[in-house]
């Protein structure tokens, strides 16, 4: 567990713990605002980090395609808690607090956010548990209205969490383990050694490949991950096969890496 998750929990603790106390108040309603400041303003920096990782992971194809997928339900997840925020931050200013107006904008964001993903609701058990969490009269607006905010911060960066999490479950997917068989010479001599060479690697499609041989594009074998290129060759003597490999790297700049191959034909 990260130190910010930690710190995070602890305040969670401490505000709930005082917020939802009935026998007596720990904190005066100031004591509590203010650490519901601090840990509001935590989590929403937590949050803010997820969504930035997500938005690096989209120029990093070692994620393949379903970055984007899990990225675009984030950039919804984030548009809707702002827009939730500040319909709480204008109860405040129009002084019309109420518990039914809370409770109406938070059970309205939970099903803004569960209809992202139906995954969510299995996911984020512990989130939806704080949530529900309602109005207490025994505070003031203010208090209130900032405990709204936390409990809609808190979901928040559950779910941009759970989110950014889901990115890193393709990687396997896209690559491919082989069997690499070479040998040290194609013609030979009675008595002389043949070398063969073999061994298991891996290729991976994330970084999308295209290669040329000899100038022609061949097509990917996806399930080894590599290209084939098989030449009828004539002429006799000293020959050579150019290999162009262009693909993606890991910051998605393009990048190319050449080979050329020689090989000699004989009458």
């Amino acid at each position: 567990m990260s130190s910010q998750v930690v710190i995070i929990t602890l305040f969670l603790t401490l505000t709930y713990s005082c917020y939802n106390n009935s026998d007596e108040k720990l904190f005066n309603d100031q004591e509590i605002i203010q650490t519901l400041k601090m840990s509001n303003n935590l989590i929403e920096k937590y949050s803010n980090n997820n969504y930035e990782e997500l938005q690096n992971k989209l120029r990093d194809n070692i994620y393949g395609d379903k970055i984007t997928y899990w990225n675009t339900k984030a950039q919804v997840l984030k548009k809707i808690t702002r827009e939730t925020i500040e319909k709480l931050q204008e109860l405040k200013e129009l002084n019309t607090i109420l518990g039914d107006s809370i409770n109406l904008i938070k059970r309205k964001y939970l099903d803004s956010i569960l209809s992202l993903d139906t995954s969510i609701n299995s996911n984020a058990i512990a989130a939806l548990k704080i949530f529900s969490s309602n109005y207490n009269s025994k505070y003031s607006p203010q208090l209130n209205m900032l405990k709204a905010i936390n409990d809609v911060l808190v979901l928040e960066s559950y779910i941009v969490l759970y989110f950014n999490n889901k990115t890193g479950m393709i990687i396997e997917y896209y690559t491919r383990f082989t069997s690499i068989t070479t040998q040290n010479v194609n013609h030979l001599k009675s008595g002389e050694y043949l070398e063969v060479y073999s061994g298991i690697g891996s290729f991976t499609l994330a970084s999308n490949p295209t290669f040329l041989i000899n100038s022609d594009t061949m097509k990917v074998d996806e399930s080894g991950g590599y290209a084939t290129y098989r030449l009828k060759v004539s002429g006799k003597g000293k020959k050579t096969a150019n290999v162009k490999i262009i693909f993606t790297d890991n910051k998605g700049l393009k990048d190319t890496v050449s080979h050329t191959i020689t090989y000699f034909v004989n009458e």
